[in-house]
């Protein structure tokens, strides 16, 4: 009846977890992003996760992949992810008993001087063998293990979203590069075509200065505005090079290595194929691995309190050992070598001069540090998306008036050669209206680049999560 008691007892005591249990904070509520029915968008296509595929891009979409699987940031939040894992067996073994075995001989040899030895008695020596078995089980009575066990398993789910995070953060970097490449390489065409058209200026007010039609000085100006033309030419050759460089780095490549790939394409600048529709931004804080990483932080932080308070409580332990004790091997395993003990262990602090105190509340001002962490990670993503929903909607109209602006000088630019052609316009008339041109087409370039690198950071700070394409009917 004893017996039945105190184990019945134990069972009791072991389902007694201190600390306290770890509750998901209600994050900051989100207000309704509003605008005009004009303009929206919506992100529900496709690709929910894999968002560069709505640009169309075949390039694109190998760079993103390629990176994914070699860039070494994410190897290292991969190998921090598995190193979580272990620690998480680690932690789970510490609610099991531990077993462990020794194999002993050895030699030993008496002194002839000992205490107890009857005079003139020699010295002698002689062997012992052991073999034996441990065993030894702390009860997790006050769920301090537990408690450990849970901490290291939340660690685990934060460097997962971690990760995930940084898949996010490589493949929208990867996806700048790329645009920023493609718009230097349009900025570029255009540059040549200025450059081209400045020249054919030098070389007709040259001849204008020779016939003494125009004076030495327009000659000058038109040398001075082609030489600038083609430094700008350098710059931006230089520019390319460099953006290749940091692609290839994204990707894991060596800086060259990139070059006959991006070579084989004609220079696009990547548009998103696709209407943005603005919905609630909550959907997107549900699934950023930033925020679930901050909340699995907080987890761990909040089960180290219990793990703290654990040790101001009593631990017990059973203890047991079986060994064979002989002096030769015949004789080792016979009933009369068996030598052990068996028995349980309670150790309590006394006094650790506030040290334990001291941790308790150390670990709780880790949890509040974890909690505003928290905090501050939601508003963070809030601010993103806020952010990144104007910058979109900015850069799209304004993408639409330099177009159209572009459009209009071309088609002027048109009308001014075809009556060149007629004998009524001269040619530096046509070759000065083009450079209002170039101007415009250069403008459109940086627009098209602007509102395809506001849709990335907008689907960054959404986690490529879809938006709702049916607010409207859901109001």
């Amino acid at each position: 009846m004893n017996k039945a008691l105190l184990t019945f007892s134990i069972l009791a005591l072991s389902a007694c977890t201190v600390g306290p249990d770890f509750a998901s904070p209600t994050p900051i509520e989100p207000h309704e992003i509003r605008q005009d029915k004009t303009g929206s968008v919506s992100f529900a296509e496709k690709t929910a996760n894999q968002w560069w595929r709505n640009f169309d891009d075949p390039r694109l979409n190998q760079l993103i992949e390629t990176g994914l699987k070699d860039n070494p940031d994410i190897r290292i939040a991969a190998a921090r992810m598995s190193e979580a894992r272990a620690l998480t067996g680690e932690a789970r073994a510490g609610l099991l008993p531990q077993i462990g075995t020794n194999v002993q001989k050895q030699r030993g040899r008496s002194s002839a001087n000992r205490l107890g030895a009857f005079p003139g008695e020699p010295n002698f020596t002689d062997w012992e063998y052991q073999v034996g078995f441990d065993a030894s089980w702390e009860i997790d009575l006050f769920g301090g293990r537990r408690r450990a066990l849970e901490a290291a398993h939340a660690q685990v789910l934060a460097s997962q979203g971690l990760l995930n995070a940084t898949q996010i953060t490589i493949a929208a970097e990867i996806g700048r590069s790329y645009v920023a490449l493609r718009t230097l390489e349009k900025r570029l065409e255009v540059a040549h075509n200025r450059k081209n058209a400045l020249a054919k200026t030098v070389e007709l007010t040259g001849r204008l200065v020779d016939l003494g039609s125009a004076s030495p000085s327009a000659k000058q100006q038109a040398t001075a505005a082609f030489l600038s033309a083609q430094a700008i030419t350098r710059d931006l050759e230089a520019a390319i090079t460099q953006q290749r460089h940091a692609l290839a780095i994204l990707t894991a490549r060596q800086p060259d290595a990139l070059d006959e790939v991006l070579n084989a394409d004609a220079a696009k600048i990547p548009q998103i194929a696709v209407s943005l529709e603005i919905a609630y931004p909550a959907n997107a804080l549900k699934v950023r691995p930033d925020i679930f990483a901050a909340e699995q932080n907080l987890a761990a932080a909040t089960a180290g309190i219990g793990v703290a308070i654990a040790q101001l409580y009593p631990r017990i332990s059973l203890l047991g050992s079986l060994n064979f004790i002989a002096t030769d091997t015949d004789t080792l395993l016979d009933r009369r070598s068996i030598s052990g003990g068996f028995g349980p262990q309670v150790s309590l602090p006394v006094f650790a001069g506030g040290a334990i105190r001291a941790q308790i509340e150390a670990a709780g001002a880790r949890a509040e540090q974890a909690l505003a962490e928290f905090d501050k990670t939601v508003l963070e993503a809030l601010l993103e998306i806020h952010d990144g929903l104007a910058a979109l909607k900015a850069a799209a109209a304004k993408e639409d008036d330099l177009n159209g602006a572009a459009q209009n000088a071309e088609e002027a630019a048109s009308a001014i050669e075809k009556r060149y052609r007629h004998g009524a316009e001269t040619l530096l008339n046509v070759l000065a209206i083009k450079q209002h041109t170039f101007d415009a087409q250069d403008s459109a370039a940086m627009a098209r680049a602007e509102a395809s690198l506001a849709a990335i950071a907008l689907y960054k700070a959404t986690a490529g999560a879809p938006l709702n394409p049916d607010r409207e009917k859901s109001r």
